[in-house]
């Protein structure tokens, strides 16, 4: 009989928890303001088993009419690479694609993200924000 580690080989799935932050202030930089993980003061979330994530789901509250809010990937408490910004063009929601394999972790990882914007955005320190991060078991 096969362990799980077969079993789940390539599913995906949405972890279970959102990420959230409210009223994004502007002018915000690195390494951003840390976001509520289901509405607790946690930000990284330990992955069950090795895998990449595939995707980042983003819902904003109210668009943006100028400047931006930048996304940041964290993984281990530290910032990845990897970001994603909405500006006046992006609407109220988004995919950030990643292609499978390209931003890895093993199990027991922890994965997170943090927001930060320009000094120019607007309307500035109302638009909250969730997010959700699918992944690729490997």
């Amino acid at each position: 009989m096969p362990g799980n580690a077969t079993k789940y080989t390539g599913a995906r799935a949405y972890l279970p928890v959102v990420w959230s932050v409210t009223g994004i202030a502007a002018n915000v930089v690195a390494p951003g303001q840390v976001m509520s993980l289901n509405g607790l003061p946690f930000n990284e979330f330990p992955l069950a088993r090795d895998g990449s994530i595939v995707s980042v789901g983003i819902k904003i509250s109210a668009a943006v009419t100028a400047g931006l809010i930048r996304f940041e990937l964290t993984k281990g408490g530290v910032l990845t690479a990897e970001q994603f910004d909405m500006d006046s063009s992006s609407g109220l929601k988004s995919i950030w694609e990643f292609e499978p394999g390209e931003l890895t972790f093993a199990k027991a990882d922890e994965v997170g993200i943090n927001a930060g914007s320009s000094a120019a955005l607007l309307p500035a320190g109302t638009i909250d924000a969730i997010l959700g991060i699918e992944v690729q078991w490997t």
